[in-house]
């Protein structure tokens, strides 16, 4: 065989290894969504089509796995939470962006991070990715809210600061959807209405 047939043969393994382990990701987090929130190798392989000795290849053990599948949506979660011109434009324009981003990443990541949850005692991988993106998302709140937030005292700087990060954590999107049972235009509503309350000064 010629060095470059080699080549290509090599490189069309790498791409369906590639691709396998893609699926096997999406698969898991098909599965987190559905509440199994640490599925075993066996699981993914039924659900995917795999074979269970393939994923052994793949992934060392289920934690494993699981880790990158939540590692995967992670990533994706910061693109898709992105905001557009951030803190310039009306207040109302701005709160519609912010909770419109923060839903859309929650529709997409709320399985993994309970599956991510499930796995704090023993991942301290996970608690520092987490960590990170609560900074991130605090950061970019602020961010936001700067022209609001750049007119107020420290002391009223800072409790409508963490007032605003707490109506727009994940987890607070969840209590209202998954413990509630609102619909995600309500929740949009709720949140809206809550942010304008506590970003518009009384008169």
């Amino acid at each position: 065989m010629s060095s470059l047939s080699q080549s290509s043969h090599s490189d069309g393994r790498t791409e369906r290894r590639d691709d396998n382990i893609l699926l096997a990701l999406r698969t898991a987090q098909c599965l987190f969504d559905e509440g199994l929130l640490v599925p075993s190798i066996e699981e993914v392989a039924k659900r995917s089509g795999l074979s269970p000795r393939s994923l052994y290849r793949y992934f060392e053990d289920r934690q494993t796995m699981v880790r990158q599948a939540i590692a995967l949506v992670t990533r994706e979660a910061y693109k898709l939470g992105a905001i557009d011109n951030i803190g310039v434009g009306p207040l109302a324009t701005r709160i519609d962006a912010i909770v419109t981003s923060r839903i859309q990443v929650y529709k997409n990541v709320a399985g993994s991070l309970r599956a991510s949850a499930a796995l704090y005692p023993t991942e301290n991988e996970l608690v520092g990715a987490a960590d990170r993106s609560l900074r991130l998302k605090m950061l970019q709140c602020s961010r936001q809210f700067e022209p609001e937030l750049s007119r107020l005292d420290k002391r009223e700087r800072v409790a409508v600061r963490e007032a605003c990060n707490m109506l727009l954590m994940m987890e607070s999107i969840h209590v209202l959807h998954h413990r509630r049972g609102l619909e995600f235009d309500t929740i949009a509503d709720v949140l809206s209405g809550a942010l304008t309350k506590v970003l518009t000064p009384e008169t």
